[in-house]
């Protein structure tokens, strides 16, 4: 009985959280929805409360919209207020533009992709523009949102000490010269003597001729 009553004042807790909030009572959908951050998400109490703080910072003071995140939060596997404060960063400056630059619009990016797109932060370093365009790149080359191809592109960018957009551009015009230069090379190699071998006319068989040749070939 003391755990049931520990729970209903943590409820209690909450609705009386959000109905300062919402500055009125909640109403019966709400508390439904806040049953359900509790005993299917697990939220701790501390953490709705940074949920419902953050929500009204975002000036986004609807149960819906917070419900939306304590959904993400869960999908994520957050427990802790660190966890989420550390998430809504990088979600607000790498990971949601980053969900939109592969195309990912009918679903939830999910824990093992929001672990890579949070160790490209701590690898590169690099801006949220150069990861767009590596996820642009990476659908325009495969057609799906593949982390792994995507990965080597950071990776490739990082080592040629790419800082910027501009720096990309100057690696794309240094490949295509490059490439030019070798194209023409293959263009100006002088054509090699032919041998007897390519003088020689190949003869014409029919399909009985085949048939007898595959005879032999195998025997019979």
């Amino acid at each position: 009985m003391q755990m049931d009553n520990e729970y209903h004042k943590e409820v209690m807790d909450i609705v009386y959280l959000l109905e300062i909030y919402l500055k009125r009572p909640v109403g019966t959908g709400e508390f439904q929805t806040i049953l359900n951050w509790v005993e299917n998400y697990h939220m701790s109490l501390d953490l709705i409360q940074y949920l419902i703080e953050l929500s009204f910072k975002k000036e986004k003071a609807n149960i819906k919209y917070m419900d939306a995140i304590a959904k993400n939060w869960y999908l994520a596997d957050l427990k802790t207020v660190e966890e989420a404060k550390k998430y809504s960063k990088i979600r607000d400056t790498i990971i949601f533009p980053i969900k939109n630059a592969m195309q990912i619009y009918a679903r939830d990016l999910i824990k093992p992709e929001i672990e890579i797109i949070e160790e490209w932060a701590r690898k590169y370093e690099f801006s949220t523009e150069i990861y767009e365009e590596a996820c642009k790149r990476t659908i325009k080359s495969t057609g799906k949102p593949t982390f792994k191809y995507t990965d080597k592109i950071l990776n490739n960018w990082k080592r040629a000490g790419v800082k910027n957009l501009g720096d990309i551009e100057k690696l794309d015009d240094a490949y295509n010269y490059n490439n030019k230069q070798y194209t023409s090379k293959l263009k100006n190699v002088p054509e090699k003597k032919k041998n007897k071998f390519h003088n020689f006319n190949e003869r014409e068989y029919t399909s009985e001729q085949m048939n007898e040749l595959e005879k032999k070939l195998l025997g019979f």
